[in-house]
C-alpha cells in the first residue's frame, strides 16, 4: 500500500482558484446594488459576460430560432448592444430616463460604455447607488 501525502484543503483556496483561473475576468468588476432585487443584480452580471439569450447568441449556439433579427424593430441582428442600447426603442427609453433624472444625455454605444457611465457618475454614493438603481431597472425593463 502506498503512503499518500496529505495536503491541507482551504474551501477559500480552491475558490480563489476558480475564480483566478477558470472564471474569466469581468473588467469593470460588477457590484451589487442594495436597492434592487436579487434577479435586477444577476441581470447586470449576465449582461456584464454576454449571457442573455438574444437570437444572435442563441443561433450561435445553433439553437434554432426564426430569425437573428430584433423582434422589435425586425432591422438589426439582435446582439446585446442593440437590445439594450441602440434599438429604437431602447434608444428612445434612455432618452426619457436621462431626461426623467434631469441629467446630461451621455453618448454610449455599448452596453459596458452605459455601465461605465453608471460606476463613474459625479455624484456622492448614496445618489450613485440611487441613479444605479434606476439605471438596472431600466436594463431590466427593457
Amino acid at each position: 500500500m502506498e503512503d499518500w501525502e496529505i495536503r491541507d484543503f482551504m474551501v477559500g483556496n480552491t475558490r480563489r482558484w476558480i475564480d483566478d483561473i477558470i472564471l474569466p475576468s469581468i473588467q469593470p468588476k460588477t457590484k451589487w446594488n442594495p436597492f434592487v432585487s436579487r434577479k435586477v443584480n444577476i441581470l447586470r452580471l449576465r449582461v456584464l459576460l454576454n449571457r442573455i439569450p438574444t437570437h444572435f447568441n442563441l443561433a450561435n449556439r445553433r439553437i434554432d430560432v426564426p430569425s437573428i433579427l430584433c423582434p422589435i424593430c425586425d432591422l438589426h441582428v439582435e446582439q446585446l448592444d442593440h437590445l439594450f442600447v441602440k434599438c429604437e426603442v431602447a434608444a428612445r427609453t434612455w432618452n426619457e430616463i436621462f431626461h426623467w433624472l434631469e441629467l446630461d444625455r451621455f453618448e454610449f454605444e455599448s452596453v459596458q460604455g452605459l455601465f461605465f457611465i453608471m460606476d463613474n457618475f459625479p455624484i456622492n454614493s448614496k445618489k450613485k447607488d440611487v441613479v444605479d438603481a434606476i439605471f438596472c431597472t431600466t436594463v431590466w425593463y427593457i
